[in-house]
C-alpha cells in the first residue's frame, strides 16, 4: 500500500484509469454520474507494470511507468508557465500598467518556443526531451533570463540551482522514399464494333520513382486483362489501355482498375491503387447484322434484297459467322439497276450521335460501294436518305471494315439501312461486293 500511494504521489495513475475501470452510477447519490469504480472487477487484473495496478502482481518499475512520469510532468511545467505569466500580468496591472511590459511580452515569446517544442516532442512520443522543452518553458514564463552560464545538459541539480536543459533529442528516422500509385481515372471508348478500349490514368503521387507499373481491370469479378509494364517517375502520371472484345456484350458494367495489383512495388500508401466508373456498352442495334439468322434459308431475317443480290451461305467471303450477303452488276447504268439490302426499321433517339460500320469484301467491282441512312418517323414515314459510310474501294480488295458516323436530326425516330453495291454515277456496272457485321451503335 505504501508502495502504491508513494507511486500517487509521484505522478502515477492507475493503469486501468480511463478504460473500463468506471461505470455510471444506478443508485445512490451519484445516479447517473461516472463514479462507480466498485462496479466490476474486469478492471482489476490490468497487470500493467506498475506499482499502482489493482492486480496485486507487482513488478519492476518500467518504460510505461517512466513515460506516464514524463506526460504528467510535461503537463505540470506547462501548467506552471500559465500560472507564472498570469501571476506577473496581475503584478504588472496593480502597479499600474495598462499593457503588458516589454519584459513580459518577450518572456511570453521565449515560453512560447519551447512550449511548441514540447508539444513536438510529446506527439513523437519522446516525452523525457518533452519534459525538458516543458520545463524550460516553465522558466522562460517565470522572467529567468537565459545564458550560456546557466544553460546545461541535463543534470541532477543542488538546492537554488536554476538551469535551462539543453534539448538534444535523438533524430527522427528519415522515411525512405517510396512511390505511392493511385488511379485517377478510367475512360471507355467504343470507336469499332465489339471491342471497347478501357483507359486508366495511374498516377505516381509519392516521392520516388518506380518501375514495372501495371494496372489490371476487371468486369465485377471477371479479369479483362492487364495493361504492359510502364515506369512512372515521382510527380507523374501516364494513360495505360487495354482492348476489352465486347463481342456479345451491352448495358451498364461496373468497371475496375487496380494498380500493382500482385503488390510488386512498395508503395508509402498499398491502400489506394483502385478506383472504378460504371459505363455503357452499346450493343449493336442492327438487327442480324452478322446475317446469320435465316428462317428460310435462302434469305437473311430482317433484310430485303433487290433484284442483283445473292445470300451467301458458303463461309468464304463472310467475316463475322458463316454467312454474308452480296450485291453483282450487271452491266447496265446504276441509276437504273443499283442492287441492294435494306435492313428492318431500327429504333433511334433524335440527337443522339451513333456510330456506323459495316465490313466489305469486293471482286472487280466498277465504283464504290456505299451505305446508305434512311430517316422515318414514328409511323413509317419517310423523311430523308444521307450517305452513312462512303468509300473509295474499288477492283479487287480483302475483307476490311469500314466506319462512319451520324447524327439524328429532329423529327426521327427509325432509320433504315440500305447497303449499296455501286456508285450513282456508274454507267456499266459489274463485279461482286460482299456485305457482312453491319453495326449501327
Amino acid at each position: 500500500t505504501i508502495e502504491h500511494e508513494a507511486a500517487h504521489n509521484l505522478g502515477l495513475s492507475h493503469p486501468h484509469d480511463g478504460s473500463y475501470g468506471v461505470d455510471k452510477c444506478k443508485t445512490g447519490p451519484n445516479t447517473g454520474k461516472w463514479a462507480c469504480y466498485w462496479s466490476g472487477l474486469g478492471w482489476m487484473y490490468d497487470i500493467s507494470a506498475a506499482p499502482t495496478t489493482y492486480a496485486m502482481s507487482y513488478r519492476p518499475y518500467e518504460v510505461e511507468d517512466q513515460d506516464n512520469l514524463q506526460r504528467g510532468h510535461v503537463a505540470e511545467y506547462l501548467i506552471a508557465a500559465q500560472d507564472a505569466l498570469r501571476s506577473r500580468l496581475v503584478e504588472e496591472a496593480r502597479a499600474g500598467r495598462t499593457t503588458p511590459s516589454a519584459a513580459w511580452t518577450n518572456d511570453l515569446s521565449r515560453m512560447k518556443q519551447w512550449r511548441a517544442q514540447a508539444a513536438d516532442l510529446f506527439k513523437q512520443g519522446d516525452y523525457l526531451h518533452a519534459e525538458y522543452a516543458a520545463r524550460n518553458a516553465a522558466l522562460a514564463a517565470r522572467g529567468i533570463p537565459q545564458t550560456a552560464a546557466n544553460t546545461s545538459n541535463p543534470k541532477l541539480l543542488e538546492a537554488g540551482q536554476i538551469f535551462y536543459f539543453n534539448v538534444n533529442p535523438q533524430a527522427q528516422p528519415v522515411p525512405t522514399p517510396k512511390p505511392d500509385l493511385t488511379i485517377a481515372e478510367i475512360v471507355a471508348t467504343q470507336s469499332k464494333p465489339k471491342q471497347t478500349v478501357l483507359t486508366a490514368t495511374v498516377a505516381n503521387t509519392g516521392n520516388a520513382d518506380t518501375q514495372n507499373v501495371v494496372v489490371r481491370f476487371q468486369d465485377g469479378a471477371a479479369v479483362l486483362g492487364e495493361s504492359a509494364p510502364i515506369a512512372l517517375a515521382k510527380g507523374t502520371s501516364q494513360a495505360v489501355s487495354i482492348t476489352w472484345d465486347t463481342r456479345g456484350v451491352s448495358g451498364e458494367h461496373v468497371i475496375a482498375g487496380q494498380a500493382d495489383p500482385a503488390n510488386a512495388v512498395a508503395e508509402s500508401n498499398e491502400t489506394n491503387n483502385a478506383a472504378q466508373r460504371t459505363i455503357t456498352i452499346r450493343g449493336n442495334r442492327v438487327t442480324n447484322g452478322s446475317f446469320e439468322q435465316s428462317a428460310s434459308g435462302t434469305t437473311p431475317d430482317s433484310w430485303s434484297g433487290s433484284q442483283g443480290t445473292a445470300y451467301d451461305t458458303s463461309g468464304a467471303n463472310a467475316s463475322d459467322g458463316s454467312r454474308a450477303v452480296s450485291v453483282t452488276g450487271n452491266g447496265g447504268a446504276a441509276t437504273l439497276l443499283n442492287p441492294t439490302w435494306t435492313s428492318a426499321p431500327i429504333a433511334v433517339t433524335a440527337g443522339q450521335t451513333y456510330s456506323l460500320a459495316m465490313t466489305i469484301k469486293t471482286q472487280g467491282v466498277s465504283s464504290a460501294p456505299s451505305l446508305q441512312v434512311t430517316y422515318l418517323d414514328a409511323a413509317g414515314t419517310v423523311l430523308s436518305r444521307v450517305s452513312g459510310i462512303a468509300t473509295t474501294i474499288t477492283g479487287d480488295s480483302a475483307a476490311q471494315q469500314v466506319l462512319g458516323q451520324l447524327t439524328i436530326p429532329a423529327g426521327v425516330s427509325q432509320v433504315r439501312i440500305t447497303l449499296t453495291g455501286f456508285g450513282a454515277t456508274d454507267l456499266a456496272t459489274r463485279g461482286t461486293v460482299w456485305f457482312d457485321d453491319v453495326w449501327l451503335w
